[in-house]
């Protein structure tokens, strides 16, 4: 379903998203500007939401944004925009080191998957369990929706190894959160977040493989 806007969304998850989207719009370059930004993923399908730690509300889950942009982008043109929203919000891309992100004392948080394409590599989409996901639950935020250029996926063309590659994936996700020096202290409250995120995310796609292969 292709929503529009933040219609649907907890109002924790739409500050955030505006926060993100200005400064997309603030700190691109003049002839790099949005022409569409994509939500997806977990926050999309109502799956993810935020919880209270220390007064403040930090998202349960990553946020999965594709921003479509005129051209590809130099390192040192996205480095300006990610380093704007960790100084406004404490949020990083989810390819960063974890360990600072589950100290006790956290104050950033590795919640951000912010994929910047072209037009073309936006359009161009493998016939994959993410494609289908994409299509089914995303939130058109601004900008011109490109969806209906993209070609149409059909079930029976999804590889049977997809489903499996994910959960695999979520395995390895999961078996990294289970830290032996658990044994020895208690886990920090971030710690048993990321854990109990892992584990949600396997036995989703744990039941996502099972309607695939029941299809």
């Amino acid at each position: 379903m292709n929503r529009s806007g933040t219609e649907g969304l907890s109002t924790d998850t739409r500050k955030d998203l505006e926060e993100i989207q200005r400064i997309l719009r603030d700190h691109l370059p003049q002839d790099a500007k949005p022409i569409s930004i994509y939500l997806s993923g977990g926050f999309a399908r109502g799956e993810s939401g935020h919880y209270e730690y220390k007064g403040r509300s930090l998202p349960f889950g990553d946020y999965d944004i594709d921003v479509v942009v005129p051209r590809p982008l130099l390192e040192k043109e996205e480095d300006p925009v990610l380093q704007r929203i960790e100084e406004e919000l404490g949020y990083r891309p989810v390819t960063d080191p974890s360990e600072p992100t589950l100290a006790a004392d956290a104050s950033v948080h590795n919640v951000l998957d912010l994929r910047f394409k072209t037009r073309e590599e936006f359009l161009e989409r493998a016939p994959d369990l993410s494609c289908y996901d994409f299509l089914q639950s995303r939130h058109l935020l601004e900008g011109e929706d490109l969806v209906s250029e993209i070609k149409p996926l059909d079930l029976n063309e999804i590889s049977i190894f997809s489903p499996w590659r994910i959960l695999g994936n979520r395995l390895i996700l999961l078996l990294k959160h289970t830290d032996t020096d658990f044994l020895e202290r208690p886990p920090t409250l971030h710690e048993v977040l990321a854990f109990q995120l892992a584990r949600c995310r396997l036995y989703l796609d744990l039941a996502g493989l099972l309607t695939f292969l029941l299809e």
